[in-house]
């Protein structure tokens, strides 16, 4: 009889506005050391060491970035994963603008969507029509130095570079194949301390039977390093959290098996 090889998961994981890639690393680390795969995309002109902007940066540049990352990833060829479907993309904030249009447009190679406290667009939706007047203000006032950026909030991390404006003002492009993606998961940090600009999104899927909605009392901008305690709205957690910190409770929820669950809102 054949043993059957543990299975190992790929997570592709999208930052939000100001961040790259290196906002994941402590997901990163936990997922390597359970044994899986992942990669931290840092959207292009957010690289700590680049130069300033010097073009117009649309959100279709950073959604054919991510999808390129993805596609670049082996594929499972474990004929336990005979769906073809092996990627958890993962997209914290305005990140969730990037991973809907990479499962649009790859929808085959992904198992699970994980939005960790982050936009949700349908067709023509755009960061700026998603948010507050709160956080609109603050696209155009400090995207008043260069015309082309938004500068980093102060309590954003060192490495924040300012945001293409243009990805943030850009409409989805969305044919609605992302809604074939099996699992799909949203995680609202509840530690805001005032309305959050994600409040549309997070009331939109807290109403849509496709996702399961997770609450975490964490600020928004510590998701990777902070213990929040977690509630979940509409199923229990299979079995209980171990280990200390987001990444070892985003493993507990978004597990394999779970590409092949559709989960709806109690009747």
């Amino acid at each position: 009889m054949r043993r059957r090889v543990p299975e190992v998961t790929t997570y592709v994981l999208v930052p939000g506005a100001c961040h790259g890639g290196w906002w994941y690393q402590p997901l990163v680390d936990r997922l390597a050391a359970a044994g899986h795969a992942a990669v931290a995309v840092t959207p292009v002109g957010l690289d700590p060491d680049a130069a300033a902007l010097e073009r117009c940066v649309s959100l279709d540049d950073h959604v054919e970035q991510a999808t390129a990352a993805m596609l670049a990833t082996p594929a499972d060829q474990d004929e336990q994963a005979a769906d073809g479907r092996d990627v958890v993309l993962v997209g914290h904030s305005y990140g969730g603008s990037i991973i809907s249009g990479v499962a649009d447009r790859a929808p085959q190679r992904v198992r699970a969507l994980v939005y960790l406290d982050a936009f949700v667009p349908e067709n023509g939706d755009s960061a700026w029509s998603m948010t507050n007047d709160e956080e609109r203000a603050w696209y155009i006032q400090d995207a008043g130095r260069t015309g082309v950026a938004v500068d980093p909030l102060p309590f954003f991390d060192p490495r924040a570079r300012p945001h293409p404006l243009g990805t943030l003002v850009q409409r989805s492009k969305l044919t609605g194949a992302w809604r074939s993606v099996p699992a799909k998961h949203y995680i609202e940090a509840t530690g805001w301390p005032g309305e959050s600009p994600l409040a549309a999104s997070t009331a939109k899927v807290s109403a849509d039977p496709e996702f399961t909605v997770h609450q975490w009392a964490t600020g928004t901008t510590s998701c990777t390093t902070a213990r929040p305690p977690v509630r979940l709205h509409r199923r229990p957690l299979t079995r209980p959290l171990t280990g200390s910190g987001y990444g070892t409770e985003l493993l507990v929820c978004i597990q394999p098996r779970l590409r092949r669950v559709r989960t709806g809102r109690p009747r």
